[in-house]
Order: C-alpha cells, then sequence, then structure tokens
C-alpha cells in the first residue's frame, strides 16, 4: 500500500464558552494508518453482475464488480470498482470510478501493487494493496479522500477470494486542551462513511504524550468519555471532519487512563472505576492490604475460559489470605447478560469491569492490552506489578500467588 506522510501544523483550539470547547482541525486526507498505527478494514464484495449506472468500462477477461456509498448525507456518492483477475496466481487489474459519473475508462489510474509469495503448500499467490483517491464535495468544500486497499488473488469460486478490504486514509489533526493538559488528536472515519457527523467516526487523544495513538486512547464519537476526571460529549461535528465542539456531560463514564509502562516493578495508578454490580472501586482503598490479580478477559476467549477453573481454584485457597481478583471483560457491547451468566455458572465471585468497548476498554487502553488472556499481580497498597505473564498461568498460578501473599506478610 502506498501512504503519503504529511506534515501538518496543528490548528489552534479556542474555548467559546465555561463548558464548551470549540475545535478546529487541519483537513488531512491521507496517512490515517501510519499516524494512529492501525486501521478497520471495510469489506467490498465482488459479483458478475454490473451496477445500475454504469455505463462504460474498459475491456476485461474476468471482469466482478463491486460498490460502496461514501459522502456526507445528502451528497452521498455510489463509488464502482472493477476487478479483473483471469488467472490465478497472476496480478490483478483494478478500475476505480472515482468521479462517480458511470465512466470506470476516465478516472486517475489507483495505486495496485502486486506481492507475490508462495503458500506453505508451496503455491504461489498474490496479495494486491494500494489506495484510490475519492474527489468529495462537502456543500462547496472540494476534499479529496484516499482509502487503502488490499485483496487476495483469486481462488476458484470461494467467496472470500471475491472481496476487497479498504479503509480510510483521511483524517484530521488538532491539538485540544482539556483540564491544564494539552493533547494531540486525530479524528477518524472508521467506518468510511465519508461523513464524520455520524456516529461511526473516533477521536484519537494521544494521552500519554508518547507520539503514538493507543487503541484504548481512541473514543467514538456517539458516547461520551471522561479525560482528566471531566466527561465529555461531542457535538456539531462537521461532515468534513473539520471541526467539533466538546460539551462537559452530566454522564457518568470512567476515566481513561494514559498507558503505562506494565514491566515487573513498576507502579500502577489509582484509578477508580464501577463493577458490573454497581460498587465503586478505588484502587488503593477497595484493596489496601490486598495482593490483586488484574486479569483481562473475555467470555469469547476460548484460552481465558481455559485458565478460569484454576483461577477460580486460587481465588477461593486464598482469598481470605489477601488475595483477590479485579476481572475486566473484553466482550463488545451488549454482552452483560452473557458475561454475568458465565461468572455465575464458573464461580466467578470477584468483582468484573465492562464497558463493551473491546479492546478499547478503558482499563485495556491503560495498561495496554492487545491480546487475551492477560493478567497482572500488583500490590494493593503500592501499586507495584510483583507478576506477569506466565507465571500467572496454569500450574504457575497458585505458588506465584502463594509467594506474593508470603512476602507481603513479611513486609
Amino acid at each position: 500500500m502506498t501512504v503519503l506522510y504529511v506534515i501538518v501544523i496543528m490548528a489552534a483550539v479556542a474555548a467559546t464558552a465555561p463548558q464548551d470547547i470549540q475545535v478546529t482541525l487541519d483537513v488531512v486526507d491521507s496517512g490515517a494508518t501510519s499516524t494512529t498505527g492501525r486501521y478497520l478494514g471495510r469489506r467490498l464484495q465482488f459479483s458478475e453482475e454490473k451496477p445500475e449506472g454504469v455505463t462504460r468500462t474498459p475491456d476485461a477477461a474476468a471482469a466482478r464488480y463491486g460498490a460502496i456509498e461514501i459522502g456526507p448525507k445528502g451528497l452521498e456518492k455510489t463509488i464502482v470498482f472493477m476487478i479483473d483477475e483471469p488467472v490465478v496466481g497472476e496480478a490483478s487489474k483494478l478500475y476505480v470510478d472515482a468521479n462517480a459519473n458511470g465512466d470506470l475508462t476516465d478516472d486517475p489510474a489507483p495505486t495496485w501493487v502486486a506481492h507475490t509469495f508462495k503458500n506453505a503448500d508451496g503455491v504461489q499467490s498474490t496479495r494486491m494493496t494500494g489506495d484510490v483517491t475519492v474527489p468529495m464535495n462537502y456543500g462547496g468544500a472540494e476534499r479529496q479522500l484516499v482509502l487503502g486497499m488490499y485483496k487476495k488473488d483469486v481462488r476458484g469460486p470461494e467467496e472470500k477470494s471475491r472481496v476487497l478490504f479498504y479503509w480510510s486514509e483521511y483524517h484530521r489533526d488538532a491539538k485540544v486542551a482539556l483540564g491544564d493538559k494539552e493533547y494531540s488528536t486525530v479524528l477518524v472515519d472508521r467506518w468510511v462513511t465519508g461523513d464524520f457527523s455520524t456516529p461511526k467516526s473516533s477521536l484519537a487523544v494521544d494521552l500519554n504524550a508518547d507520539g503514538k495513538f493507543a487503541s484504548g486512547e481512541e473514543f467514538e464519537t456517539s458516547k461520551p468519555f471522561n479525560i482528566g476526571g471531566v466527561t465529555y460529549e461531542f457535538s456539531n461535528i462537521a461532515p468534513d471532519g473539520s471541526s467539533f465542539t466538546l460539551v462537559r456531560s452530566s454522564k457518568h463514564v470512567d476515566e481513561t487512563l494514559p498507558q503505562i509502562d506494565v514491566s515487573i516493578g513498576k507502579k500502577v495508578p489509582n484509578f477508580k472505576v464501577t463493577s458490573t454490580d454497581g460498587d465503586a472501586i478505588q484502587w488503593q482503598s477497595t484493596y489496601k492490604g490486598k495482593v490483586v490479580m488484574l486479569d483481562f478477559w473475555a467470555t469469547w476467549c476460548a484460552p481465558c475460559m481455559k485458565e478460569m477453573p484454576g483461577l477460580v481454584d486460587t481465588y477461593n485457597k486464598f482469598k481470605d489470605s489477601g488475595f483477590d481478583v479485579l476481572g475486566v471483560s473484553l466482550d463488545r457491547e451488549d454482552a452483560l447478560e452473557r458475561i454475568n451468566d458465565v461468572t455465575d455458572k464458573n464461580g466467578m465471585t470477584w468483582h468484573q469491569i465492562y464497558d463493551g468497548k473491546y479492546f478499547r476498554s478503558a482499563l485495556a487502553g491503560t495498561f495496554g492490552i492487545r491480546s487475551l488472556p492477560a493478567a497482572l499481580l500488583i500490590d494493593g497498597d503500592t501499586g507495584e506489578i510483583l507478576a506477569s505473564g506466565d507465571s500467572l498461568r496454569g500450574e504457575e498460578l497458585e505458588a506465584t500467588v502463594a509467594a506474593a501473599i508470603k512476602q507481603k506478610a513479611m513486609e
């Protein structure tokens, strides 16, 4: 994939009212993947059926078509893709009606590069990557939206071989002052709607000022978020993403903390969260005098559930000796009933934290969780990380917990 790196001067942000923050962003048409470090691939299914409105196509031996809708509400465009891939393992050709006039022969050619390799069975395969620029009118303001793309080579009639993945490379940048701190932010259109004012866009915030945007530092614009102990909601998002307003909210949302170093010997912050049963948990007061396992898991995670009987046994054995567990479920939204069912059936009687944000969970972001299962053993008084990784799994778990409890009792 070709990525255009763009250096921008961050826009200024002015507070227009005591409770409102008006944000003006620089428009950047490419480079979102390199800026945020990730993308969300959307699926475009191809078929032999030519979409309505297509009036002219280039010559092709094995043409298939797909189409996406993109653009601000009321000004949406249908962008037709045509792929020609007549031979397995060889480079395909891609044509895109970027100007949406029905003619697939009068548009600038998209970038479309072949990457040839051999599978484990020795069969040659080709993966195609590239990008295409789509001109978009936002009520008088013309923008050039760059979409990244990739596709595996054709493998006969299998449906998966007829799918192209695409994502937004266009984004918006700004410096935003929240409280007494200024943060670098990036507004992204993850679902490639072409309209930042829809609920599908999100704002990435560099909370720990490390020049990176962790998954837990990204906030959906349709939901409130809490930074620095203040909850904000988005308002008045411009369709082209050039501006929005942050309004202080009365809703309760757990604070998202900056990502921390989770090396053994480092200390975790004294965070505040609310459990699924409504209990307020403040780390150093709730777990004072204890050794606590912070366990990141999910009901869909088979390895997590495989470890659970051992964790339950260890908890029951040492809970009266100063051991506790705080579970953090990374299930997706609307999974609370399933979580409660799983915890009840498996005897997981400790507190659970769940916000329905998957790997964008506030605590997952704070602790840099990128895969499951994941766990940390922490001193409840000092916040010091005592153990992590394999020492908290399988047969090693009980011995690790026992040693930590013994050491704490000697202090």
